[in-house]
């Protein structure tokens, strides 16, 4: 059985993963966004300039490449999410 202590410590780097786990899905979001709005730009500067084809695919290949990274983000976060609980229980259950 592990003490009250180690699962405290347990709690708080979990908080701390899930924090920068957040941080981190945010940041794949922002870029995603930006991807999606590269090829909006693109599609209206493809006429204009012909450069449009460049900017959309530089904008297709980061909306993918977020895209992916933020579903396995997400994936991670609802997985971490429940275990901070679980810890917390056990402090309870140990301290009463």
């Amino acid at each position: 059985m592990t003490s009250l202590a180690e699962l405290r410590v347990k709690a708080l780097e979990l908080e701390d993963k899930q924090r920068k786990l957040e941080k981190e899905y945010d940041n794949a979001n922002r870029q995603y966004t930006i991807g999606l709005w590269g090829i909006l730009v693109g599609i209206f500067l493809v006429p204009v300039f012909g450069l449009g084809f460049l900017l959309i695919l530089a904008g297709a290949l980061a909306a993918i490449t977020n895209r992916s990274k933020r579903t396995q983000l997400k994936r991670s976060l609802g997985e971490l999410e429940l275990k901070p609980h679980s810890i917390r229980l056990d402090i309870a259950t140990s301290e009463s």
